[in-house]
This record gives C-alpha cells, structure tokens and sequence, in this order.
C-alpha cells in the first residue's frame, strides 16, 4: 500500500486533508501503552512546576541565596567548594523545597504549600502529602532491573526498597552508593530530581559520618530518631562531598609484597661482556627473559629480564608487617593452570651497560649480591638511585609506554587473570587484614560484626571487578565464606 503524505487527501473520504483528519488517529494507534509508572511520572512532571510557582508567588525565593550560602560549603575551614555546577544545583533547590526552614514561617517550602490550600488533582494532592516528610538518605543497590528500576537498602534502617527509575536503572551499578531522597509516588517510590553517587567503598565512611553527627545532635534533641536528624541536618551529606572535591588527592601509604616501604631502587653496572652476561642469566633459574630488542640482522640490542622469586632466591626475602596501607604483588607465569612467582624486580641489559632495579631497598641489596655472584667481574658497580612513587608516576605521564595487553589474545589474557585472580583470592581468604581488625576473613565471618565487614569487602571487590574491562566472577569466594 502507498505511503500516504501529510497533505494528501485522507482515505476514509471526509473531504479533509489527511493531517487535519485521521493522522493523530493513526498515531495515536502506534503509540506505546502507556505503563502505570508512566503515569506516576505525569503527576510528578504536573506537580513540581506548581510548588515553584508558589514558591515565587509567596516570595519565598528571596531566600535561595541566604540558604545557598549555607548549603555549599565545605565541613573544613579554608577548604573552598568547588564551582556550582547545573545537576548540584538541582539538588540544592530540591534540599531547598524539601529542608530549608523559611525565616519567618519555620517551615520548608513543600509544607507551606500544602498548608496554602492548593488546587490540586486528588492524585497530586496525594503526592503532595506524602512528601512532607521525605528526608534524603542513602541507599546501596542491590539488584537492577534495567528499564524498570532497582532495589536498594537503605544503609542506616537496612530496610529494602525497590525503586522505579528507568534512567538511573540503566546506568547504575550493582553495589553502588546513592544520596537521594526517597518520594512515595502514589503506588510506588521514586528517586528525587537529582543526587549524588559513590563507590561502595565509602559505605562504612558515610554510616560512621552520620551516626557520628545524629550522636552530637541527640544531645540537644534527645526525642529525635534518625528520619528527623537527616530532614534537618540532610544538607551535611551534601558538604561531606563538597569536602572531599575539594581536597588534594591524597596518597595511600604503599608497601611491597613484602612489607617494605614501596620505593623504586635501582643499581647501575658497568658491563664489559654482553653475550657472555646474557648466557650467564640464561641459565639462572631467578631470571626469566621477558622481551628484548633486536637490530635488522636480529641481533639483541637490549634485553629484560624478571627477577623472580625461585631458585637461589626463594626464601631469601624476608616478611615484614606493614603499619597499614596497601601491599602491591606481582607474580609471573608461564601460562594459565601454570606455577607462578613473586616478582622480586627486574634486569636490563644493553652492550657496555646493566640496571637491576626493585621496590625497596632490602630487595635491592639481595638483588645485587646475587648478580654480583653470577655476573663476578663481567659487571662493576657504578651507582644506586632512589626514586619515590610520586616521581616515578609523574614520568610515567609523560611516556606512555606500549600496550603488552593488546598483543596478547583476549582468551589467553583471560584465562591468565583468572588464574593470578583465583590465586590471589585463595590467599586473600586467609589473609589477616587491617579493616577486618587484623583477622583473615575465614575467621571474620565468625562474628556478626566480622560478618557485615566482610560482606562490604565482597560487595566492594564485585562492584571493582564489574567496573574494570576485565571480568572476574568472585561468586566461589562468597560461597567459600557463606555470605
């Protein structure tokens, strides 16, 4: 059949041009139904426009700027906040509505309209109701369902709710950390206009941070529970954010696998025998030849190799604890179900020159003795050099080395992350660690309170994994632990 245009003749003969006859019938008819939340999402859009009317109606926007300068600001002295942008705004004009105590009424926003007698929809002057005592929180996800909406656990009341937003269901993660407030709509619950989102690592950061300020305000509010604590004080969650935008990136304190302070030593020799050097390491179990550079005629040019932590060298770091921090590992294997070791440093060698560097200064001394006893007097030793990890990361920028990763194919790189990922988490599971009160997480999960870190630890390593272009599935370890 033909298309039939705009300004044709309609077809069902009333004389009429087809766009002044049946062409909104038609698509109206190809229209999607329309869902309830659709409907709720009407209300909400009819609704919030008539609260900002009253709001400027009843001038109570001449105070937007006395409240702002109240809301954006940091929880520390001389800290300034960052510039205001579009979507932080939004937040502070719906804290504004919802929170702000109007001088002279005592009341925010929302509850002087509702007491202004407006003329509202039944349905409207439902929502409007249910809103007065909507307080922001913040919720972590729990399960998505992408073109519906997600549930979410409320990190204080721990109570589950599943809430209908199509938009952020489609872009959220599972684990992480949302600020909203909670609006009953009609049947179902919705998020705010705007909101903030975390990593589920600052969970514990967050809960703590409240409680510790709901604490303080008990002492002048002793009736208050928590709900009227966040729609009085919610505006604190905001300057928590705001602070932690503001201040330098600060770095974690970093050790080596095993327990050094994290420091990038190196030695340089002199070399008077390339090929005799090369030979010599080549037989040395603790150096594992990595790449090298050739010429034309396939000549090496400049050899790497890993220092490993296998023949002479097993046993001979020592372990140290480290005061808390990070501890970083790196392993090599052959190929995946392969044995795999410790990198202790690595060696470079080139006609007329070596360089054995290693993370930390212990390491180093080992290294050069053991060098110095396979190489004798092929080397002779120039100088040692100490770069810390600011520099280092700072030249780094400047050169951006070569991918390895793309020269590998993605089902042997797979298939080699799982193995170092099993393997790490094998240990990981009987590991003593500082958020964990210095236990393994075999041995945490024995108490209630041991059990609820662990479980943020594994929320915390599903939601990284998830986030990385590299997939791992940490399901056993939840199993292995019964969380």
């Amino acid at each position: 059949m033909a298309k039939i245009s705009r300004n044709d003749p309609c077809p069902c003969g009333s004389g009429k041009k087809f766009k002044k006859c049946c062409l909104g019938k038609e698509l109206e008819n190809h229209r999607q139904p329309k869902t309830y939340h659709d409907y709720c999402l009407e209300l909400v859009t009819s609704l919030r426009p008539k609260i900002l009317q009253f709001m400027k109606k009843a001038g109570h926007d001449k105070f937007i700027e006395r409240a702002f300068q109240e809301y954006w600001r940091t929880l520390e002295p001389g800290l300034a906040p960052p510039e205001c942008g579009g979507v932080s705004y939004l937040e502070f004009l719906e804290w504004f509505i919802h929170d702000y105590p109007i001088p002279g009424h005592d009341q925010p926003v929302i509850r002087l309209f509702l007491k202004s007698s407006p003329k509202l929809s039944l349905e409207e002057m439902q929502i409007l109701q249910d809103w007065q005592d909507a307080y922001i929180s913040v919720f972590q996800i729990k399960e998505i369902e992408p073109g519906k909406g997600l549930l979410a656990e409320d990190i204080f009341s721990s109570e589950d709710f599943f809430l209908s937003d199509v938009s952020l269901s489609n872009q959220i993660k599972k684990w992480e950390l949302i600020t909203f407030r909670k609006i009953k709509v009609l049947e179902e619950w919705q998020l705010s206009a705007a909101g903030g989102r975390e990593p589920p690592k600052y969970k514990d950061d967050i809960h703590r941070f409240v409680m510790d300020n709901f604490q303080h305000y008990k002492k002048q509010n002793r009736t208050a529970d928590l709900p009227v604590f966040l729609r009085e004080k919610g505006y604190l969650l905001a300057q928590r954010f705001l602070t932690l935008k503001s201040k330098p990136p600060k770095m974690p304190k970093l050790f080596t696998s095993s327990g050094e302070k994290l420091e990038f030593w190196e030695a340089r020799y002199d070399l008077t025998d390339f090929h005799k050097a090369l030979n010599l390491l080549d037989q040395e179990e603790d150096f594992q030849q990595t790449d090298l550079d050739e010429d034309d005629q396939g000549n090496p040019l400049k050899v790497f190799y890993d220092w490993l932590e296998r023949g002479k060298s097993a046993g001979q770091i020592k372990q140290i604890k480290p005061p808390g921090g990070l501890q970083l590992k790196s392993f090599f294997t052959s190929g995946p179900g392969m044995e795999s070791y410790r990198i202790l440093g690595s060696v470079t060698l080139e006609p007329g020159r070596l360089v054995l560097t290693a993370q930390g200064k212990e390491r180093l001394a080992i290294g050069k003795q053991l060098l110095e006893n396979t190489l004798q007097n092929l080397i002779k030793h120039r100088i040692d050099a100490v770069q810390s990890l600011e520099s280092m990361m700072e030249e780094q920028e400047k050169v951006k080395p070569k991918k390895l990763d793309d020269e590998i194919p993605l089902e042997i790189k797979q298939a080699l992350l799982k193995d170092m990922y099993d393997n790490h988490y094998r240990e990981w599971l009987d590991c003593p660690l500082p958020v964990l009160g210095g236990k393994s997480p075999r041995k945490a999960i024995r108490s209630k309170e041991g059990r609820r870190l662990a479980e943020n630890l594994l929320r915390e390593m599903e939601y990284l994994h998830n986030e990385s272009d590299d997939k791992y599935d940490t399901s056993w370890v939840r199993k292995e632990l019964k969380l």
